[in-house]
């Protein structure tokens, strides 16, 4: 088994301890060095198991006169090693380490090879000016039960070109999406560990791809939700397989004297349950301790009721205030909460279904059914007009005459019906209908349609 992790964002060098470094912008790295002598140390970081080997890596601009110098140390037994050199740069030459032994182990060309497994590590790096500043762009390491395999070096050419296309993880329990960065439009939000690939960076701002929020775009194809999101909100690389999903409307998670809290439709990795606690792992690599009630197995059960609990997972969202491109359990301001189509996002991801983000997506992507179709968890889908394709918003049916719904007008989740909405029940609509909305402050008509996610 191996394990690689990459520092490239600055949610992920959080915690770092430094000296004679500066920030930079997130297009440029993560530091340049401010002094003649500067230190980056990581924090512990833990292994996911027992490892025997370690190698390091990095990218740099090391300027004439100039050196970097990556070290780890690791810890056996409960014990640490001495910090040990896995190799430096000196401008644009590289030279391997010298032979260093200690009984903890010994490096052999640029890896440290173990006497007795370690469970963590640590990473720093001595970096000396010369002609100009040092520039640490990356820092990554892997971990391995034998041999490491060698981490992939990045293409020759401009570095933010080198950035496209790459995997970044959500590392906060919910980052905004907007349509500019800085001032823009407010599009949606990702949860924890949610998965974009880059498109552009500028400055501190990165336009993604949100890929487990579809979108069927202007060229005819189904792809990711796209938008900017802020680089101190991501982490570098994909999140480890998950096998849970947390059902409350939010959950604290432990870890030590930290408290992690994730939202609703949030995936993780459970590591292991015992009673009425679970222990996931983070995207650091740490553990942390939850409540086990929080969380559902992913692919969810067969034998449960999947559409009593969607509707039960948008329940939970009752009585929240309206906020456009919302689309998580947890905000900034607690009165928040989400609109119709986060909302539907929300319900069906807590039972392990990736919906497309928008409702008229949401529309093209469901299968369409008729009135005598129509089943508790389905979708009620209504245009922008009666003359008009374009959906504008999504209910969820909950039988019988109700629906639940993140209504604009007044502002709040709440349940409805469609005699409150359309002064005419259910038994009376059929998918395709033009009728008047008289929940607007200005009635309107409007096309209903019908749709289903679900076969059962």
């Amino acid at each position: 088994m191996s394990y690689s992790l990459v520092h490239r964002t600055p949610l992920d060098v959080a915690g770092s301890k430094t000296e004679g470094l500066r920030p930079v912008p997130f297009e440029e790295g993560l530091f340049a060095a401010s002094g003649p002598q500067a230190l980056l140390e990581s924090p512990i970081l833990e292994a996911p198991f027992p490892f025997g080997d370690l190698a390091g890596s990095w990218d740099a601009v090391v300027p004439q006169g100039g050196s970097l110098e990556m070290q780890a140390q690791v810890r056996a037994g409960g014990d640490w090693s001495p910090w040990f050199s896995l190799g430096r740069a000196e401008g644009e030459r590289f030279f391997s380490a010298d032979r260093q032994e200690s009984g903890f182990g010994w490096v052999n060309v640029d890896t440290l090879k173990l006497k007795r497994p370690a469970s963590a590590m640590r990473y720093r790096f001595i970096l000396k000016g010369g002609s100009r500043p040092v520039l640490l762009r990356l820092a990554a390491a892997t971990v391995s039960d034998s041999e490491p395999a060698a981490l992939g070096a990045f293409r020759p050419g401009p570095w933010v070109r080198e950035l496209k296309g790459r995997r970044l993880s959500v590392g906060i329990a919910a980052a905004d999406l907007w349509s500019s960065p800085r001032q823009g439009e407010h599009l949606s939000q990702l949860l924890y560990g949610e998965q974009t690939s880059i498109m552009e960076v500028k400055g501190n701002w990165v336009r993604v791809m949100a890929l487990e929020q579809g979108h069927f775009s202007a060229g005819g194809k189904w792809r990711g939700y796209s938008g900017w999101i802020r680089a101190d909100s991501l982490r570098f690389g994909p999140a480890p397989g998950p096998n849970a999903v947390v059902s409350t409307r939010q959950a604290l998670a432990h870890t030590g004297e930290k408290t992690v809290v994730f939202s609703l439709g949030t995936r993780l990795l459970r590591v292991s349950q015992s009673g009425k606690s679970s222990v996931v792992r983070l995207l650091d690599g740490s553990l942390a301790e939850m409540d086990s009630a929080d969380l559902s197995p992913t692919p969810f059960p067969v034998k449960l009721n999947v559409r009593a609990r969607i509707i039960k997972s948008a329940e939970l969202f009752l009585g929240a205030n309206y906020y456009w491109g919302g689309r998580s359990g947890v905000q900034a301001d607690p009165g928040l909460g989400v609109d119709c189509s986060g909302l539907v996002s929300l319900a069906y991801r807590a039972c392990g279904m990736d919906l497309p983000r928008d409702a008229h997506d949401q529309k093209l992507k469901s299968a369409p059914v008729s009135r005598r179709e129509l089943r508790p968890a389905d979708l009620v889908f209504l245009s922008g007009g009666a003359s008009s394709r374009k959906i504008t918003h999504v209910m969820i049916y909950t039988g019988g005459d109700g629906l639940i719904e993140s209504r604009q007008n007044p502002g709040k989740t709440l349940r409805s019906s469609f005699q409150e909405r359309f002064r005419k029940p259910r038994s009376e609509i059929e998918s395709g209908d033009i009728l008047t909305d008289y929940s607007l402050p200005k009635p309107r008509l409007r096309r209903i349609f019908f749709g289903a996610f679900l076969k059962d």
